[in-house]
Formats: structure tokens, C-alpha cells, sequence
């Protein structure tokens, strides 16, 4: 699950930005995000300073080149480019859409283009707020929109679309370094040949251990090679009576009641899992590597759980 309390050490060194259309008031904002037009997490309530939407328009990955703000009737646009090895570029869009002083919308858009590619567009993430009324003092008495030591800080729903667009960028730096065949096929080559049913385990508990390639934990609407975490060294991943048990960086268990959905998803050299659970923001995918093994597995799924068209179908494979 998502931890408010380490977020903000992911925005060291952001910078803010001259200034806006339109000043947002201080105060309580009710805010949520979108990744994809979904939303990940449940938005909340915070007291925030004065003109956030500068601070959140203006954080950006390293190395990237940041046009002039330019205006609108609504608000603000801000693009920046990032270049990186393999003639690849990621441009990154931010657009403001201020309704008065009480309610604004940033939308970020991305893409990666490169030579002899065809263009690639990231999820779209959005950012919504929506002033509520002025923050309380701490014996709890109505104020009038003063904020505290926090006054400079971003909001949880701001943070999380900026560290959406983060694991874009790390994702992508990640690639043109080392090359999208690389990084398919490089972790764990020796793994693939003992991806087969015939391999499972099973204890006496009746908890099935699964060959797999490796293992990821990422972020709900963000491809699986934008991971928040990689383990090709010692993935794990356990099917039990009860739920999953599975390993990324730390061993976790989740019961099938957590489960929103099992999802099945190709490309050259993977055959991964896909896990998304109910009310949290990461996700867990395991590589199977073959089709068979992946069928099987999903054979082992209780009913309740829902699954993806694309899982239902990987499932009958198995017979």
C-alpha cells in the first residue's frame, strides 16, 4: 500500500513557477487523480497554501528542457523535452485549467518518440481540486485560510501525478540506456527454460510455488516496464488456498478478498500476470514466460476472483 509519510522526499530540489493565471486561495482543497481516466487511490482533503498549481506545474524530471510557460484562456501550458541516448525523446505536456479561484485541473500528457519508432503515448494523468473552505487552527477552531510550517508543500493527489510521471521517465531513461530488447530479454535468461507447469511445487498445505522469470511491482494504468521495483535475482510467487504470497523487494501476502483483478498481458519474451488490488496504487505482475505455464496458474485462481478478458481466455488454454 501507498505511504503518505515517504512521498514528499521524492520532490527534493523541485523548483516553482513564476506565476499563473489566475491566484488559487489558501485553505482546505478536496483533490483526487486520474491515470487514464481511472482513478488509482481515493482523493482526500488537505490545508494548503496559497497557488499550489506552481508548485505542481513546475516539478519535472532532471535534464529536461522546460519551455516558457505559456498562457491560455483558462489557464497555463508548460512542455518540456528530454533527450536521451538512441536519438529518444520524452516530451512531457502540463496544461492548468483554472475555474476561478476555487477549482482547477492539471492534466499531463507524454510521449516518447525516436528514430525509425513509432511514437509511444503514456497513460494521460489529471490532477482535480476543488476548494472546500478554510483551514481549522490546532484546537480545531475555523480559521481563515492561514497555513502553517506545511505551507510549501505538495498535495498527496499532486504528489501521486508526480510520481506517475516520474516512473514514466525512469522507465523511459531506463530503455534508450539500455535498449527495449535488453530489457525484455536480459533478467533471468536461465529462468525461462524451467517456466513449465511441470516445475510447480506444491507443499503440503496445498500452496503451489510458481517458476517464474522475474517479478515487478508498479503503478495502476503505467506499462509493467515502468516498475516502481524489479526482482530477477529471487522473484517468488506463491499461489496458497488463501491468496498470493509473493516477493518483489519484500515478501507480501494478499487474500483473494483483496484482489480487484488478474489481468494477462504479451510481448516478445514476456508473459506476465497482472494483479491490481482493491483500493491500493502499486501492482504486482509476475513474467511466467510461456502461455502453458500462465494458464495454468489461472486454472488455480478461485472463481470469485475476477479476471480479464484476456486472462479468461489465457485460462481456457489450460483446459
Amino acid at each position: 500500500m501507498f505511504c503518505r509519510s515517504r512521498v514528499p522526499m521524492l520532490l527534493i530540489g523541485a523548483g516553482l513557477l513564476s506565476g499563473t493565471a489566475q491566484a488559487q486561495r489558501a485553505g482546505v482543497w478536496a483533490s483526487r487523480v486520474e491515470v487514464a481516466g481511472q482513478a488509482p487511490v481515493a482523493g482526500g482533503e488537505e490545508c494548503m497554501a496559497a497557488d499550489l498549481p506552481h508548485g505542481v506545474m513546475s516539478r519535472w524530471p532532471a535534464d529536461c528542457r522546460v519551455a516558457d510557460r505559456a498562457r491560455t484562456a483558462s489557464g497555463a501550458f508548460v512542455e518540456a523535452a528530454c533527450r536521451r541516448g538512441g536519438g529518444m525523446t520524452l516530451t512531457i505536456r502540463r496544461e492548468l485549467i483554472e475555474r476561478g479561484d476555487r477549482d482547477y485541473t492539471i492534466v499531463t500528457t507524454s510521449r516518447i518518440d525516436g528514430a525509425g519508432v513509432t511514437p509511444h503515448i503514456l497513460p494521460a494523468t489529471s490532477l482535480h481540486a476543488h476548494y472546500v473552505g478554510p483551514c481549522s487552527d490546532p484546537a480545531g477552531r475555523a480559521g481563515v485560510g492561514e497555513v502553517g510550517g506545511n505551507a510549501g508543500a505538495p498535495t498527496w493527489s499532486a504528489t501521486i501525478s508526480w510520481i506517475v510521471q516520474m516512473l514514466a521517465f525512469v522507465g523511459f531513461v531506463y530503455a534508450s540506456i539500455r535498449g527495449w530488447r535488453w530489457l525484455i530479454h536480459r533478467p533471468a535468461r536461465s529462468r525461462y527454460g524451467r517456466a513449465t507447469v511441470a516445475n510447480i511445487t506444491i507443499d503440503h498445505t496445498g500452496a503451489a510455488e510458481i517458476p517464474v522469470v522475474a517479478t515487478f511491482s508498479g503503478v495502476r494504468g503505467l506499462p509493467w516496464w515502468y516498475a516502481v521495483a524489479t526482482n530477477n535475482a529471487r522473484p517468488s510467487l506463491v499461489v496458497t488456498p488463501g491468496g498470493l504470497d509473493f516477493r518483489v523487494v519484500r515478501r507480501h501476502r494478499r487474500s483473494w478478498g483483496e484482489i480487484e483483478r488478474i489481468d494477462v498481458r504479451q510481448a516478445p519474451g514476456t508473459v506476465n500476470l497482472d494483479v491490481t488490488f482493491r483500493g491500493a496504487l502499486l501492482t504486482f505482475s509476475a513474467n511466467l514466460g510461456s502461455v502453458p505455464l500462465a494458464g495454468h496458474v489461472l486454472s488455480l485462481i478461485p472463481a470469485s476472483v475476477p479476471l480479464s478478458d484476456r486472462a479468461v481466455a489465457v485460462r481456457a488454454m489450460a483446459g
